[in-house]
């Protein structure tokens, strides 16, 4: 048995050699402005507009995937932005139903203010030269504040002390101690910590009037 070996097939590269070249100088010719100006407005314009319409025919669908690409992305983002929109509007709604409700509680201090001034309830010990020292003092003497003062009390106690704090800065100092008597400790602290220094210290001074 004789086993012939076969020859590998050289690559032939005349072949493509020719193709190439003339790839290059099409390449060349529309590349370089000059020619590429001949081609586009000279003799062969029609030549050439009839290339470009057939390129573009060709073309068209790689364009429309483009296109829809584009679009989904707008879609993508205008998605994105309703979000944010909802997401504002909804922080903006909060905002609101917290000013309001900062609104009712300055209004039914307010109330309360001129109540105790026409009943006259509050009538200041003869020892202190404070009038207000009663008000200030009257879970130490044991005597229960009003529904009204518990009412605020409790609200002042559910807010937040920041918030708190910008009400109680508007309101009388004897108010607000009135109110200080009927919380606990724990809730009048942060309050007193959001104020300006110089208001938690008059409110001090209310809470605990200093004897002569």
């Amino acid at each position: 048995m004789i086993v012939t070996r076969r020859r590998r097939k050289r690559l032939r590269i005349g072949p493509f050699v020719v193709p190439t070249v003339l790839l290059a100088l099409v390449i060349a010719v529309l590349w370089w402005p000059p020619s590429r100006a001949v081609i586009v407005r000279g003799p062969l314009k029609p030549v050439a507009t009839s290339i470009g319409n057939a390129f573009s025919t060709v073309a068209k669908p790689f364009h429309f995937a483009a296109q829809n690409r584009v679009i989904t992305a707008r879609n993508r983002q205008v998605l994105t932005l309703k979000k944010q929109l909802a997401t504002a509007q909804g922080q903006l709604t909060k905002q609101t139903s917290e000013i309001a409700h900062l609104q009712t509680q300055l209004g039914r201090a307010s109330q309360q203010r001129v109540t105790t001034r026409k009943a006259g309830a509050m009538p200041a010990p003869a020892a202190s030269s404070n009038p207000f020292a009663a008000g200030a003092s009257l879970t130490g003497a044991g005597v229960a504040p009003s529904a009204a003062i518990s009412r605020i009390a409790s609200d002042w106690a559910a807010m937040d002390p920041s918030k708190a704090a910008k009400v109680i800065e508007r309101l009388p100092p004897s108010y607000v101690a009135q109110v200080f008597a009927a919380m606990s400790p724990d809730a009048v602290g942060p309050i007193l910590d959001a104020l300006p220094p110089k208001s938690a210290a008059v409110l001090t001074q209310e809470r605990t009037p200093i004897k002569p």
